[in-house]
């Protein structure tokens, strides 16, 4: 047998047929299906992880980027290999720290600004209500003075308002002082003649009229002018005849 072939009786490219090269002298070429040598395996990747390491990335730009990174790097870290998913896993723990820290700074801010508008309103709702109430004790003080041409008595007005209590639930107090008299609150500590107490004058509703505005006196005399002083005028054109008679005509 020809040295082309080996012992099973077929050459190098396992067929019967004699090898072509052998008598020219030429180098076969490498079979394409040819294991790889050893050592050159393909380098296994880790898809998942790269797309957190990516994603973390954009994060940078896109602060919803950082959680979602984490997640994919921390489900890349189950497989190798772990360097793209160890450091998107660093970036978006890092990025999803520092956004949580500013969703609380921002948390807190809108909750103490609701807080303290309801605090706000806490206070300013029985001061509002305490206002309405001074002035509907009033208007029964005045009614009476009109029916009766007289103020009443602390006895009288008892049994006009002495069933009105201010924003706090206390009652009022009714005051007279000769043909002037006063309706007061003892305010939110309860307790009268003190700094928080609501009178009359500070329940009632500011109001401007036009009088309150300076303007031109009417009774002021007007100052006589000398027609003959107004400028362009000259000493005879103002005596006699009418302001028709003197206008310059033009045909």
């Amino acid at each position: 047998m020809s040295d082309d072939f080996n012992d099973s009786g077929t050459n190098d490219f396992g067929s019967s047929e004699p090898n072509p090269f052998s008598e020219s002298g030429q180098v076969p070429p490498p079979s394409p299906y040819q294991a790889p040598p050893p050592g050159m395996a393909p380098q296994p990747t880790n898809g998942m992880g790269v797309a957190g390491f990516i994603i973390s990335l954009c994060g940078l730009a896109c602060a919803i980027g950082f959680p979602i990174g984490l997640i994919l790097s921390l489900i890349g870290l189950r497989r190798e290999p772990k360097g793209f998913a160890i450091a998107g896993t660093i970036i978006g723990a890092i990025g999803t720290a520092g956004l949580l820290i500013v969703a609380l700074i921002y948390g807190a801010m809108l909750g103490g600004c609701a807080l303290c508008a309801g605090v706000g309103a806490a206070i300013q709702i029985p001061i509002d209500n305490t206002h309405s109430t001074i002035m509907d004790a009033k208007q029964a003080i005045d009614e009476f003075q009109t029916l009766n041409g007289r103020l009443p008595t602390e006895e009288e007005a008892e049994e006009l308002i002495g069933d009105m209590t201010d924003g706090w639930d206390n009652k009022l107090r009714y005051e007279i002082d000769g043909e002037e008299y006063d309706i007061r609150s003892a305010g939110p500590n309860g307790l009268f003649d003190d700094f928080d107490d609501i009178d009359i004058d500070e329940a009632t509703p500011f109001e401007m009229s036009i009088d309150d505005f300076p303007g031109p006196d009417t009774d002021m005399p007007m100052e006589e002018v000398d027609p003959s002083e107004l400028p362009g005028a000259d000493s005879g054109s103002y005596e006699g005849g009418t302001a028709e008679e003197e206008a310059p005509k033009f045909e």
